[in-house]
């Protein structure tokens, strides 16, 4: 790889990720460290954009919530651990469409709420509000679970108030430091779990490379399968940011989203391959002809060579042959030149 290419920066490999799959073979050659680099940047993004959505929407629910006791909800007082409203009747909170419930009701005691088990149950998210404490279910949350007001108000070190003290605070809370609070909370505890999942999709990924290279009969390591693993889960995440954001916001769901995130990351990896495969042919063909044209050369040369010495050889013998036919034709000229005796006579 190029010098160019090791300094190639963070979004040109996303995009190179996305669109460019001659780029594989060049993230299969880098180092494992460089692409789990990369991966850490990758779920920095999407954690970061999450949690600003989810704190904007927490934000929102918290200003609706304030709206609500400040207008419509009933005065009440909080006084020795003990909730009480003046009026006698049980408040329902429940927005249209939403499987979300508040239930207010600080009259009733612990022994007669069986009343309202089927709607704690028929709603995934469910606060029963009692005189003296409160009761939570959540879909993460095995069965049901119960804060005592005495607890919590040792715990946080609540006193006595009532509506208007409540509203008071409130609205002399600082924003931004709330919405700094609940952003922090929410990366630390969601980071780590979406980059370990990133990495376990992609060793499963690296998996899969490795039968597809072993298939097509091309060998291939699984540092340099994992690397390509990680890449090919750029579209999918990204993908998956814009899908998160528009559900948080719109509540818009896709039934098969989780299907369709595996499958685009397998059908990348799979391409890859069989494109790293293919150059790997291409390169193989071009070295045969390469070696086939050295070879060629070499044998012209070698050709060349005899020749020459073949050439060399003749003009040799042809130089050892010249003296002798000179002196021979010396010795003729000169036989030629001899009188014979008697011939004056």
């Amino acid at each position: 790889m190029s010098n160019d290419e090791n300094k190639l920066g963070f979004f040109k490999k996303v995009l190179k990720s996305i669109n460019d799959f001659d780029k594989y073979e060049d993230f299969a050659l880098e180092k494992t460290s460089d692409a789990i680099k990369y991966a850490l940047k990758l779920v920095l993004i999407f954690t970061s954009i999450l949690c600003i959505a989810l704190t904007y929407q927490y934000i929102q629910g918290f200003k609706n919530i304030f709206s609500y006791i400040k207008d419509e909800l009933p005065y009440f007082k909080f006084e020795n651990n003990i909730l009480n409203f003046e009026e006698e009747k049980t408040i329902e909170l429940k927005q249209n469409d939403s499987s979300q419930i508040i239930i207010i009701d600080t009259k009733s005691n612990i022994d007669d709420l069986e009343k309202y088990d089927e709607q704690v149950k028929s709603n995934n998210i469910a606060i029963l509000i009692l005189k003296d404490r409160i009761i939570l279910q959540n879909p993460s949350i095995t069965g049901k679970v119960e804060y005592n007001y005495s607890d919590i108000s040792e715990s946080y070190n609540i006193g006595n108030f009532d509506k208007n003290t409540l509203i008071e605070y409130i609205s002399n809370v600082n924003k931004v430091l709330v919405c700094i609070v609940i952003f922090a909370i929410l990366f630390i505890y969601l980071y780590p779990i979406y980059f370990i999942t990133l990495l376990l999709d992609a060793f499963i990924l690296a998996i899969l490379a490795r039968l597809v290279s072993l298939l097509s009969k091309m060998r291939m390591k699984f540092g340099p399968s994992f690397n390509i693993g990680v890449h090919a889960l750029t579209l999918s995440v990204m993908l998956n940011i814009i899908y998160t954001v528009v559900n948080i916001f719109t509540g818009f769901e896709i039934k098969y989203f989780d299907w369709m995130y595996n499958a685009i990351s397998y059908i990348y990896v799979i391409v890859a391959i069989f494109i790293i495969k293919s150059d790997f042919i291409n390169r193989q063909m071009e070295l045969i002809k390469l070696q086939e044209k050295h070879k060629k050369i070499k044998d012209e040369i070698i050709k060349d060579e005899e020749n020459k010495d073949e050439k060399e050889k003749d003009k040799d013998k042809e130089n050892e042959n010249k003296p002798k036919k000179d002196k021979k034709n010396k010795e003729d000229n000169n036989l030629e030149g001899e009188s014979p005796e008697g011939s004056n006579a």
